[in-house]
């Protein structure tokens, strides 16, 4: 019947070839991710994947070791959850129990349709990532491919630190840090990545330590003193500024290390920028880092393909560098990014306002104070935690100590969670999404806070 409904729309046409087959091809996509995580078992790696009801409609479970994640197919996107670009992921995976972690919005792309749109696709993610509730992923048809085929992945390597033009710091700085070693970037396929972030309870510390490192290796010491390389870079760098507003700390010649590097071969679609004062990197404060992908010319080689993928692999990974962008020309040429920096803005204006108050009183110092509430606020994700934030902000409160806390027992069992912690005054804030887990803190001597409490400001042990 829906068949013959349609027949006065039919169209003759000379043979099957001519018809499109993006849409069919992109569904089936999606079915091979679904497919591709069932598979990624391993005899160190239990997964477990099961149809499910998710948000009332067709979803799954997945179960990787002991960590566990409902995943939500085609979930609209929009202002109500801090993505100021309307968009529609693929999948929504979010965890059962947060951990510190978010929810990732996933997006299958197959190469043939999201060549052309390199642009609309870079800013919805941006828009996403900057909306500060999801990580984003980016696999395309390869990727997925990668787990029913293993060959060698069809992508320019942009994770090989080796070809960064200070590469040789990376190793020694994951070094310092023991604990990331748990993956290898460089060897892992973006498919494998995303399931490693599914399976480390401390992922978002070991994925930004990597990050970090990545940053690190992509400055160009020995620029340091060179004026006319600087000037050039600034150029770029300033510009790329006013069209995103990622970045806004001040870099003085001299007194900064910084990149304009592109992609090791001459035809390359890949420009990466970063730059980091000497004070920033004395703090451990992460360089800021973009790249640019070149989708003003010719798709008509096969490294551009490769680019194209190695593009968002390295998205993939430096997305846990909060001072970080991944932009095409095109969409830089027509100043599409604008519109983020706008809705950033609107976005934190509650805080800001929340810190300038704090700022007037004579017990606090405006810059001191706002950094020491800036690593909480990075990873506060609720609006309701971001309101109890403001709160706690207008009446001048110590930042807390930990947000994403576990409280456990003498075995190392977590008996329940709070989104927020001041340790030493054993108080904890809970989401609505935790108050089960109330009785359990009194009963471990805590002081209990949710969006009604209200706040003693000496209860904290002073303010700042």
């Amino acid at each position: 019947k829906v068949i013959l409904e349609s027949k006065d729309k039919i169209e003759k046409i000379p043979c099957i070839s001519n018809i499109a087959m993006n849409s069919i091809l992109e569904s089936e996509l999606e079915r091979r991710f679904i497919e591709a995580l069932s598979r990624s078992g391993n005899e160190k790696r239990k997964v477990e994947i099961t149809k499910a009801l998710v948000n009332e409609k067709e979803g799954y479970l997945l179960k990787v070791n002991d960590q566990s994640w409902e995943i939500e197919p085609q979930v609209l996107l929009d202002q109500t959850n801090g993505v100021s670009v309307k968009c529609k992921p693929d999948f929504i995976i979010r965890p059962l129990l947060a951990n510190g972690r978010r929810p990732i919005a996933v997006f299958t792309d197959g190469f043939t349709y999201h060549k052309n749109i390199v642009d609309d696709d870079s800013l919805k993610r941006e828009a996403i990532r900057r909306g500060n509730q999801y990580r984003v992923w980016v696999l395309s048809w390869r990727d997925v491919q990668y787990v029913f085929n293993k060959q060698d992945m069809f992508s320019t390597n942009t994770l090989d630190s080796s070809l960064y033009p200070t590469g040789n710091t990376y190793t020694p700085y994951l070094r310092q840090h023991p604990e990331a070693e748990v993956i290898n970037p460089v060897k892992m396929p973006p498919i494998e990545l995303l399931i490693q972030y599914l399976s480390l309870p401390n992922a978002e510390e070991i994925f930004k330590l990597h990050s970090y490192a990545y940053s690190l290796s992509l400055l160009q010491m020995n620029y340091r003193t060179d004026r006319q390389a600087f000037d050039k870079w600034n150029r770029i760098w300033q510009s790329l500024e006013e069209k995103t507003g990622f970045v806004d700390d001040e870099l003085i010649f001299g007194q900064s290390i910084f990149c304009n590097w592109e992609w090791a071969n001459n035809s390359s679609h890949l420009k990466f920028l970063a730059a980091n004062s000497i004070n920033n990197l004395s703090k451990n404060k992460a360089p800021a880092t973009a790249v640019i992908f070149n989708d003003n010319t010719e798709i008509d080689d096969e490294s551009y393909e490769k680019e194209w993928n190695g593009f968002w692999r390295f998205f993939n990974l430096m997305q846990f560098n909060n001072n970080f962008i991944a932009v095409s020309q095109k969409g830089l040429d027509s100043s599409i990014y604008v519109s983020l920096k706008a809705k950033e803005e609107e976005n934190n204006s509650d805080i800001i306002t929340a810190a300038n108050n704090a700022a007037k009183t004579e017990r606090v110092s405006s810059n001191a104070y706002i950094e020491s509430w800036q690593g909480i606020l990075d990873d506060i994700f609720s609006e309701e935690a971001k309101s109890f934030a403001k709160k706690a902000m207008d009446l001048s409160i110590i930042a807390p100590d930990e947000a994403g806390y576990e409280l456990t027992d003498s075995k190392g069992e977590v008996l329940a969670e709070a989104e927020i912690v001041w340790l030493p005054a054993k108080i904890c804030y809970l989401t609505q999404s935790q108050v089960e887990g109330k009785q359990i803190f009194i009963n471990e001597g805590w002081r209990v806070l949710d969006n009604s409490s209200e706040i003693e400001t000496d209860m904290f042990g002073g303010n700042e």
